[in-house]
Formats: C-alpha cells, structure tokens, sequence
C-alpha cells in the first residue's frame, strides 16, 4: 500500500513553531509548566518545548483508560507528574482524544 503526503513536514515544523510563539504570548514567558501525557504526545511536546524562546518546565503523567482497544470508562494514573504544580500555569499536552475522558481526568487530578 502506498501512502500519499497529506502535509509537508515543513508546514508542520511551521505550526509547530507558530503554536510555540502563542503559547508563550498567553503565558506570559516562562512561567507554565508542560506536562506531556505518556506515552503517545512526548514526541509532540518535545517539539513544541524546542520552540519555546524561554526556557520551560517539562514533566510527564501516564494514564491509563483503554484495556485493549476499548475503553474501560475508568482511567487509573501510572506516572504522576515529579513537579510541584500547585499554584502555577499548566499546559497538558496530549495526542489523540479520543473520548476525552483521560483528558477531562487529567485536567480535574
């Protein structure tokens, strides 16, 4: 099977440094911390943080919801966040949401 282009990297490189740049006009610098949700946006987040002009603070979190390629409806923490994010900007970096309950867990924990 041959897969077809649908977006040149460089156009991707592009909005990736475009999204950087508004990122930190909303937070005003360096003051936010990234957390990236394992395992599939550390690529992304990586890429994104590279673009940052200030210097940021990266951490991770792992969740868990999906048993097999189904939802389980209840999501279970794996890796908590080794920041302390009390009293600060975060920014949750994720792949794909799906039925965004992950997220919307993430985001209340």
């Amino acid at each position: 099977m041959k897969l077809e282009k649908i977006i040149d990297s460089n156009e991707i490189k592009k909005r990736v440094k475009k999204l950087a740049e508004e990122i930190e006009n909303f937070y005003g610098g360096d003051n936010f911390i990234v957390i990236g949700i394992l395992r599939g946006a550390f690529i992304f987040a990586a890429d994104l943080v590279r673009e940052f002009k200030e210097s940021v603070r990266v951490d991770f979190i792992s969740a868990r919801s999906y048993m097999g390629d189904r939802s389980s409806g209840k999501v279970e923490i794996k890796l908590e966040p080794s920041l302390n994010i009390n009293n600060v900007d975060v920014l949750l970096v994720e792949d794909i949401v799906d039925t965004g309950l992950t997220a919307e867990y993430i985001k209340e924990y």
